[in-house]
This record gives structure tokens, C-alpha cells and sequence, in this order.
């Protein structure tokens, strides 16, 4: 899915940003081993339209095992980007748990 919208900013000194611009939006599923893990995605990429450059990038990737009927295994890494702003944001995360389905 292609968006167009602004990005708005807001700072803890109180300053506001906000740049026009363009984004893909994606969400993605596979199963895999038939449907005992699956892998995924989704996310978010963007860049403003005007001269200041901006991007930013929030995604997700990772995969589910299925334990039982009504529980997983997950594992996964987030990333989230924002470049081109006064705060620069820079932020990975991996991360694993236990689900339950209901």
C-alpha cells in the first residue's frame, strides 16, 4: 500500500516538524513445515517530499513455532528510523516470548 500524508514531529523543548511525503506500508505472511512456523513481516518505509530529506523506516520481521493448539513461540526483530530531523532516532530490538491464542 503507497500513503501520502505529513510526518509530524514534536520535540521535548516544545519545537514542531512537519514534512510531506510518501510511504510503502507492507504486511507479509508464509507459513512454512505446513503451517507449524510461520514467518512474517510488516512495516512501514518513508521519505518526505520536500528538501529536507527526512526517512524513516519502522519494521518487523520474524517467525512463530506452533506449540499447541493454542500456543506459539515467537521470535523476532523490530527496527524503527527516523533520519533527517534535529533527533536522529536509531532503535533495534529483538525480542521473544511466549503467545496465546483465544
Amino acid at each position: 500500500m503507497i500513503l501520502g500524508g505529513a510526518f509530524g514531529y514534536g520535540y521535548s523543548d516544545g519545537r514542531e516538524e512537519k514534512h510531506f511525503g510518501a510511504s510503502v506500508r507492507w504486511s507479509y505472511q508464509r507459513y512454512l513445515l505446513g503451517k507449524s512456523v510461520t514467518l512474517y513481516s510488516n512495516g512501514d518505509v518513508g521519505h518526505s517530499l520536500d528538501d529536507d530529506g527526512v526517512f524513516t523506516l519502522d519494521a518487523e520481521v520474524g517467525l512463530r513455532y506452533t506449540l499447541t493448539s493454542w500456543s506459539t513461540l515467537h521470535l523476532g526483530y523490530h527496527r524503527n528510523l527516523v533520519n533527517g530531523t534535529p533527533d536522529t532516532l536509531n532503535e533495534g530490538t529483538f525480542s521473544t516470548g511466549l503467545g496465546v491464542k483465544w
